[in-house]
């Protein structure tokens, strides 16, 4: 509670302090390590955070907005990491907020990023596919949101200077809105598949990259002709796997068998100008 309180008040003094200095620049800017140290330990705090911020949950948004829209970009990159732990730990409390929290997401999401923006753009794109993965299918209110937020993405995916963090992000949270909203993501799909299967063949096996895979099966799944033209890219993704999950698996293997079974001289032909790596793969795994 103390040390809840105590970061509460030194984000929004330094806040303060900041507005006045923005008035009249001739005060002494606040040092900026004081706010973003204090965002960093809140989303340290994890779980403990429920109790605490439902005493004064309009104080607590108040200030996490604020620094959302923060003019020094590592502040916005604290912010924006916060919203993603709060989204993992405590997204009821998180949910009533997003109106507000995504006006701010968006703007954060630059399609063509700057050099000194990339890192609080990289943590926006990670918070919206961990806030995609807790609305969920059943909830309708994201829906509003997604054309906007894949508008954002899918640029800053392709965008060939963008560091391959961001791209790893973007591609991340493209498959998990994806995963929750494949009606709405799936006819954009011949724009990404390619370059999102490069974006995440070589990253280890983890969760994250699970769900991101899993909703990039899902949006094949609605739009079968959008992986065509990177079927390679995709098969490549996929025999990288070391230890796939069971559900992502068996996704894997009915799609391929699914496309072999569609046109099966047009598929041997297809894997037979393959590197012979990955015919062995998708041969030994899945019996395509």
């Amino acid at each position: 509670g103390p040390v809840y309180e105590r970061c509460l008040n030194l984000a929004r003094s330094s806040l303060i302090v900041y507005q006045a200095y923005q008035q009249n620049p001739e005060l002494d800017e606040l040092d900026r390590t004081f706010l973003v140290v204090a965002l960093e330990l809140l989303s340290g705090l994890g779980m403990h955070l429920v109790p605490l911020i439902a005493h004064d949950e309009a104080d607590f948004f108040q200030v996490l907005v604020l620094c959302l829209k923060h003019p020094q970009a590592p502040v916005r990159q604290s912010a924006y990491a916060l919203v993603g732990d709060l989204a993992m730990t405590t997204f009821p409390i998180l949910r009533p907020h997003m109106p507000a929290v995504m006006t701010e997401l968006v703007q954060q999401l630059d399609p063509e990023p700057k050099l000194e923006f990339v890192s609080a753009c990289n943590n926006a794109a990670w918070s919206v596919g961990e806030v995609a993965l807790r609305y969920g299918r059943a909830d309708p209110e994201f829906a509003q949101w997604v054309p906007t937020l894949v508008g954002r993405l899918v640029p800053i995916l392709l965008h060939p200077e963008a560091p391959r963090s961001l791209h790893e992000n973007a591609a991340v949270s493209i498959g998990r809105i994806g995963l929750v909203h494949p009606e709405i993501v799936a006819p954009l799909l011949p724009e990404f598949a390619q370059a999102w299967c490069q974006a995440l063949y070589e990253i280890r096996d983890n969760e994250e990259k699970d769900s991101a895979f899993r909703g990039l099966c899902t949006l094949v799944q609605h739009n079968p002709a959008g992986i065509a033209k990177s079927l390679l890219w995709f098969c490549n993704a996929i025999v990288r796997w070391q230890a796939p999950s069971v559900e992502l698996n068996e996704m894997f293997r009915a799609l391929l068998q699914g496309f072999k079974q569609h046109d099966e001289a047009g598929w041997a032909a297809q894997v037979a100008s393959f590197p012979p790596v990955i015919q062995q793969r998708l041969s030994e795994r899945y019996a395509v």
